[in-house]
């Protein structure tokens, strides 16, 4: 029963890539989940991890994606160097250890390690003799000693040192985490603690589902039936993870059945968001990456194009309730999702033509520059951008910049968003 999207995200993005390779790339806005981890509701046997911890399946997962994109990004597309540079790249995680370590395995992928170590042997001698080491005390000294004479002949010394930002406390600026803006929160947990949120959508899943998950979790009849909508996420959520993790499954789902279940996840995401909650945190979540493209964007058409220095590749890292809700929100047109996979992406890459950027006298967002946006390697099409492209006599698929943007100040918010989403929900 475990489906492999590998291939087809690779055939999609080679696709996606063909069309596109004349063009330079300006910069790339990646929204990403974590990989596969062990289930966070249960204490499912089995995994050599603790619930909710991410497992050695999810950290290739998200290292081959960041080999997957040094391919496209430093090799083919040259936009950021080929070794660590901190003007160029910014990644930030939400503080929960899956999402941060995703981002160190995806950063692995990007950036291997140097063939000469990065670290001389001054530094190895400073830290041996204890000079180059922080002025704390550390338990197991001795046991710690050995690690650090053990640095002359460890590989690891190679690897490049780039940090994951993240906010440890509850903070209106962290614009990853929902706690970033406490009205969207504070509706996601009234919301969700609520029954009649999934009143709707319980009604055409129950009856497909509550027999497999009756056998597959050994409940009694009594249970079965009495089971909530939280409940059922709970058992798609160790389904899911013991799929992925190859283990022998409980029960074999026929097609309709695997459908529905994992839809219970995707509804367990966005239903507990509505209306303005959503708006708000989606528009938090974008307003810094689009930022940066906007400064990019800006950079290219003043002739500044070539300079290394400057922010071009831009990383969220975050859970599947980030990019299922981002989805939501930007609307794209018949793009048809079941759930939100481990290791699924959201990109926007800013691509333009230098030779036009050079020429054009005026509106070089709407001749020059497209932005091509996909979810985990399907191309993604918005209704402002095809209605636009159809009234200039193109039939391309594409957004230019200046719809791309404009499609999404349909659904931004407008208006002071700090003050807005420090505001409590009233319900």
């Amino acid at each position: 029963m475990k489906k492999n999207t590998c291939t087809l995200l690779v055939a999609s993005m080679l696709l996606f890539g063909m069309a596109i390779a004349e063009q330079k790339l300006g910069f790339v806005i990646e929204f990403v989940r974590h990989g596969a981890r062990a289930p966070i509701y249960s204490n499912a046997g089995n995994f050599l991890v603790p619930p909710g911890c991410l497992t050695a399946q999810g950290m290739r997962q998200r290292y081959l994606l960041g080999k997957m994109n040094r391919q496209r990004y430093i090799d083919e597309y040259k936009l950021v160097d080929d070794t660590y540079n901190p003007s160029q790249m910014y990644i930030q995680s939400t503080n929960v250890l899956r999402t941060i370590q995703s981002s160190y395995s995806e950063l692995i992928g990007l950036y291997p390690p140097l063939k000469q170590p990065s670290m001389s042997q001054g530094e190895k001698i400073s830290l041996k003799s204890g000079k180059g080491m922080p002025k704390i005390k550390i338990s197991n000294a001795n046991s710690n000693q050995n690690d650090i004479d053990a640095l002359k002949d460890d590989p690891s010394v190679g690897y490049q040192y780039i940090p994951v930002f993240n906010y440890v406390n509850t903070d209106a600026n962290d614009d990853v985490s929902s706690q970033g803006c406490d009205y969207a929160q504070q509706q996601a947990n009234q919301r969700g603690k609520d029954n009649s949120t999934y009143y709707g959508v319980k009604d055409f899943i129950f009856p497909i589902i509550r027999k497999p998950f009756q056998q597959a979790f050994k409940l009694t009849d009594k249970q079965a039936y009495a089971l909530s909508f939280s409940n059922l996420n709970d058992m798609e959520d160790t389904t899911l993870a013991e799929n992925m993790e190859g283990l022998p499954p409980r029960f074999i789902y026929s097609e309709d059945q695997w459908y529905a279940l994992r839809n219970i996840q995707k509804y367990n995401l966005i239903s507990p968001f509505e209306g303005k909650a959503r708006q708000l945190w989606a528009t938090k979540m974008l307003q810094k990456p689009l930022g940066n493209m906007t400064n990019r964007f800006n950079e290219i058409i003043n002739g500044k194009e070539d300079i290394r220095d400057s922010m071009r590749y831009f990383i969220h890292s975050s859970h599947d309730t980030q990019l299922a809700n981002l989805l939501e929100f930007i609307n794209p047109d018949k793009h048809e999702w079941i759930d939100m996979t481990y290791d699924s992406t959201i990109l926007f890459e800013l691509f333009y033509d230098s030779d036009c950027v050079k020429t054009a006298t005026k509106d070089q967002d709407l001749n020059c520059f497209t932005v091509h946006s996909s979810h985990s390697g399907t191309p993604l099409k918005f209704d402002t951008c095809l209605d636009a492209n159809k009234s200039r006599g193109s039939k391309s698929k594409v957004c230019t910049y200046r719809d791309f943007l404009t499609h999404l100040a349909k659904y931004q918010f407008q208006g002071d968003l700090q003050s807005e989403c420090q505001k409590p929900y009233l319900g």
